[in-house]
């Protein structure tokens, strides 16, 4: 299953909405987004429960500005 969140402020995104997400599709994580050096990232990931993908996400949210900013 594939399950796409679109945020223009990753910041804005609700832990309650991931684990939600994480909870309905064992298939693992991936981000995609655009880094303050202006390179595109695209990860992948399959995190072991939903404190795991809490530290994960936070790495990848402070690692991009806020989109259309």
């Amino acid at each position: 299953m594939c399950l796409i969140i679109l945020a223009n402020d990753p910041k804005s995104l609700k832990y309650d909405d991931l684990e939600t997400a994480y909870k309905r599709n064992s298939d693992g994580f991936g981000v995609m987004y655009i880094n303050k050096s202006n390179k595109f990232i695209a990860d992948k990931f399959n995190p072991k429960n939903f404190s795991e993908l809490k530290k994960l996400f936070l790495i990848f949210i402070n690692q991009t500005p806020r989109i259309n900013s």
